[in-house]
């Protein structure tokens, strides 16, 4: 059954990709959030400037806040602005009641042609984000499924909870789905982020084009089936501003191919006049497409700012019509299709981009040409990311495409060029030289980005080489900014062996070194206490390495090393 889907952990809308936390969204101001009311209470407080009771409530922690709501329902209105900026519905108790109290709060409005704020003061008109993930461990409580005794339970029984789950959570969909599908109900919210694996239906979608978001991230949402957003009417059009979306197919079998291009294509359409942000992916097969008749493309005249993600087109006029606007940013950092480097190529140049992310590995063929051909007509860039070499074995042409073919373009032409990020992948372990003294020659970098080797997981197989970088990068007279990635260092392993591949993993010291440093590893958290010194004499080495840059470039602002 699809509940099984909510038992494994999400990742939490309330972090980047990074693991830090997103810096809450600010409470609106208080005329907004008092539905323009005036304040009940004569208090002294209450009568400063709606910007000053903000910044004043923006110092109040969270304790407090509490506390201030029980003053009167001026002051109760007023810590609901931070209290409910930003909300996550998880399936927990808390959740389950405030989406009741909103379901309430909206039949209320309906009932009393929408003036509910005036009289009592609403929770709808703070609410700026909302999170949908549901936390496996709550869904294992409240329907007793935990997968370590459900298997032991008869089979009548399991399907029995399964199907009351099922029901229950369907219940919850719909009613979060009646919450959204009303401007008046929630009428601030901005961001939607929902990432709830269990299959959407039709009306979920319908729903969010009749309602205010402006931002919507759905996270590896499904579908049981490929259909069409149904439009909303030229006088009650869907303002989004910014679109991430992975929605996927359910899958039928291992080699399913099934995409959801009508879904994607009038979700788009019913957008394409406020568009500004498209970032579109997917981890599944299958190929996207427009149709074959180009009128009915969606025209995305607004969108600035575009990321394409894993994600494969069957037909050049698809990826036109998204390149069609005047775009500032290009992401291609994770795509490999070759229709889109096919289709960049016939495109050519593009005035307005500023900022162009894509990846050489794994390109084979003619297509590697494609992007350099694109990258030489466009030449006006100031922000660049180019990772990864091709993978060839040791002998090969190929390998070198960063130092002896991107690199002469980009120091020759590229002459408003400020921020420049490259990778090698697998195959290389250093900077070669040849590239670092190309990059010497970039006289209007302000910041750059380097990194080696294998880009995920355990292993750091980039042993940097810190004294020829400064010597190339000093030469920068602009330079601001420098960071590194996957960068290793030599240590010596508890058996007292020379290695740098788990130089960050493996945090052990020999005993002599412990003992040379007075650590007393006879007694208390042994491991706690190595790995403590470990990250002292990290930072130190890794603050003596940034003092050298800063020597020898006199504009350094910061780097990120180590």
């Amino acid at each position: 059954m699809e509940v099984f889907n909510l038992l494994a952990p999400t990742l939490s809308g309330t972090k980047d990709e990074y693991g830090k936390d997103f810096v809450p969204p600010l409470p609106l101001s208080v005329d907004r959030v008092m539905e323009n009311r005036p304040f009940k209470s004569p208090a002294p407080l209450l009568q400063l400037a709606p910007e000053i009771l903000g910044i004043i409530l923006s110092h109040i922690d969270s304790d407090s806040l509490s506390s201030l709501a029980l003053v009167n329902s001026d002051c109760r209105q007023l810590a609901r602005s931070r209290q409910f900026a930003s909300v996550c519905f998880d399936y927990s108790d808390a959740s389950l009641d405030l989406i009741s109290l909103l379901l309430d709060e909206k039949a209320s409005r309906n009932s009393t042609n929408n003036n509910l704020g005036s009289k009592f003061g609403a929770i709808e008109p703070c609410v700026r984000r909302l999170t949908v993930a549901a936390h496996p461990g709550w869904v294992q409580y409240r329907h007793h499924i935990d997968l370590s005794e459900f298997a032991e339970l008869d089979e009548s029984v399991q399907q029995e909870r399964l199907a009351k789950a099922s029901d229950a959570f369907s219940l919850y969909k719909r009613d979060i789905e009646s919450i959204l599908s009303s401007r008046a109900a929630l009428l601030h919210l901005e961001l939607l982020d929902w990432e709830d694996k269990v299959p959407l239906v039709q009306s979920f979608f319908n729903s969010l084009t009749t309602s205010s978001i402006q931002h919507l991230k759905l996270y590896r949402v499904s579908v049981d089936e490929d259909f069409e957003v149904i439009q909303p009417s030229v006088s009650n059009r869907w303002d989004l501003r910014s679109l991430n979306m992975e929605i996927l197919p359910k899958m039928r079998h291992m080699r399913d191919q099934r995409s959801t291009s009508r879904l994607c294509a009038s979700l788009l359409q019913s957008c394409s006049h406020s568009l500004e942000t498209l970032v579109w992916g997917t981890c599944r097969g299958g190929t996207y497409t427009f149709g074959s008749n180009p009128a009915d493309f969606p025209r995305l005249a607004k969108v600035r700012n575009l990321g394409l993600s894993c994600i494969k087109f069957s037909d050049i006029g698809t990826v036109n019509a998204l390149l069609e606007s005047s775009l500032s940013v290009l992401d291609l950092e994770y795509n490999y299709d070759p229709v889109i480097v096919e289709a960049l190529r016939k495109h050519g140049r593009i005035r307005s981009l500023e900022t162009l992310l894509f990846s050489i590995s794994n390109l084979l063929g003619g297509t590697t040409d494609n992007y350099i051909e694109f990258l030489k007509e466009n030449t006006q860039i100031s922000k660049l990311t180019i990772l990864g070499s091709l993978h060839c074995k040791e002998g090969e042409p190929g390998g070198d495409i960063p130092e002896t073919v991107i690199l002469p373009i980009l120091s020759s032409s590229f002459h408003a060029l400020t921020s420049l990020r490259l990778g090698w992948n697998e195959n290389v372990t250093s900077v070669p030289d040849a590239a670092l003294v190309l990059i010497s020659k970039m006289e209007t970098l302000e910041q750059v980005c380097l990194t080696v080797g294998c880009q995920f997981g355990w292993k750091y197989d980039w042993l940097v080489d810190h004294e020829s970088i400064r010597n190339h990068l000093s030469s920068l007279p602009r330079l601001k900014k420098i960071a590194f990635t996957r960068d290793s260092y030599q240590s010596i392993n508890s058996l007292g062996e020379i290695e740098h591949g788990l130089y960050y993993s493996d945090r052990t010291l020999p005993i002599a070194q412990l003992d040379a440093a007075g650590v007393d590893w006879r007694y208390g958290d042994l491991r706690q206490q190595i790995e403590q010194f470990w990250e002292d004499e990290h930072k130190k080495r890794m603050i003596l390495e940034a003092g050298k840059y800063a020597a020898v470039i006199p504009r350094l602002e910061w780097i990120y090393i180590g």
